[in-house]
């Protein structure tokens, strides 16, 4: 399965979590320091890089995955995310300037790729194309890491890159947001076709490494029950709700609905989209990211994000020590997934689980 001894538990807890059943416990990953991701965080600088031994990427992950805290009993799973395609594979299929960057901190490499379409007229038709060398690549990435995961870790889905998302990546943000205003016929068009195409490129996903427990494994939501894709808004952040409303959830739950439900992330800056992505058939779970410049932590909001995201389980950020406050004194909000920075050793943060474990708000 993985390497962890609680996985069977933590499957459970997290069943319980995403199927809405949860809705007055808490659950939490007691972010422990990993020795190889130390390592590698010295050996390597943030950077550009090059697409990288896909090979070498699953042994990578496996020595992660091998140093992971086993005995720690969170609600936590080793997953290996396949970042590497999140936005350079649909990019990279249509023969655009992809870039890589390593992220030190996590062991990822991702990828980006310059705006490559001038006028939406220019935009290709959305075909998969079996022999391009990034679709290739994504198949031989995902066959290694299947072959050399076995009893270590989970592989999980990539983020889809669809809708407004994806016509910013080929244009650009400028580019995107004009086509959207000015020629939103052709810019709806494209956006139904890129529904079309990440369907085939989830469903080679689910062809090659299939469910766990009848579930998805997912970088941040660690594993979800069904066939769980993963998704974003990032694009309609810097656009009002109305717009999302007209342009961006219709392709979205097109997507969604295909398939059992999906794993989303919304920004500090896009929390104005926050009830409309809720009211979304199927979204299990959402994780709301911290952006240095916000000014606020999402932790700190709870009181009103819980009236916001109705019974949609959220997960968080949250120093550790504020953590451990808020269980003691009993102010942790339910149905959330706490991502506790900072944690002590194994030992203590097993203690602190018997107590959220025991959680009831």
């Amino acid at each position: 399965m993985v390497n962890k001894k609680n996985h069977p538990d933590v499957m459970k807890r997290l069943d319980t979590l995403y199927s809405r059943k949860g809705l007055d416990r808490v659950f939490a990953i007691m972010g422990q320091p990993n020795p190889v991701i130390n390592d590698y965080s010295k050996r390597f600088a943030e950077g550009e890089t090059e697409y990288p031994d896909p090979e070498w990427r699953a042994l990578f992950w496996r020595d992660v995955c091998l140093s992971y805290a086993a005995d720690l009993e969170d609600d936590s799973l080793p997953v290996a995310y396949l970042i590497e395609f999140d936005q350079g594979l649909m990019a990279g299929m249509f023969n655009a300037d992809v870039r890589m960057m390593r992220n030190p901190k996590n062991g990822w490499i991702s990828s980006m790729s310059f705006p490559f379409v001038k006028t939406a007229d220019d935009l290709p038709r959305m075909v998969v194309d079996r022999d391009n060398i990034w679709f290739k690549r994504y198949l031989k990435q995902m066959r290694l890491y299947k072959d050399i995961c076995t009893g270590v870790y989970g592989i999980s889905h990539l983020t889809s890159l669809t809708g407004l998302n994806a016509l910013m990546e080929f244009m650009g943000a400028t580019g995107a947001y004009y086509a959207l205003i000015d020629e939103p016929d052709k810019a709806v068009k494209f956006f139904d076709d890129t529904v079309q195409f990440n369907k085939q490129i989830y469903d080679e996903f689910f062809n090659c490494i299939g469910l766990t427990n009848s579930g998805t494994f997912g970088y941040a939501a660690q594993w979800v029950p069904g066939k769980i894709i993963a998704d974003s808004v990032d694009a309609f952040h810097m656009t009002s709700a109305d717009m999302f409303r007209q342009f961006g959830k219709k392709p979205l739950a097109d997507l969604i609905d295909y398939y059992d439900g999906v794993m989303m992330h919304i920004h500090s800056n896009g929390l104005h989209l926050l009830e409309d992505v809720c009211s979304i058939k199927n979204v299990k779970c959402i994780q709301l990211g911290d952006d240095a410049k916000a000014g606020f932590a999402m932790y700190e909001r709870m009181d009103e994000l819980d009236i916001r995201r109705g019974d949609v389980p959220l997960i968080i950020s949250i120093p550790a020590e504020v953590f451990v406050n808020r269980l003691e004194t009993k102010k942790l909000h339910g149905n959330v997934l706490y991502l506790v920075s900072n944690a002590p050793d194994v030992y203590e943060s097993n203690k602190i689980m018997e107590k959220v474990r025991a959680y009831r708000r």
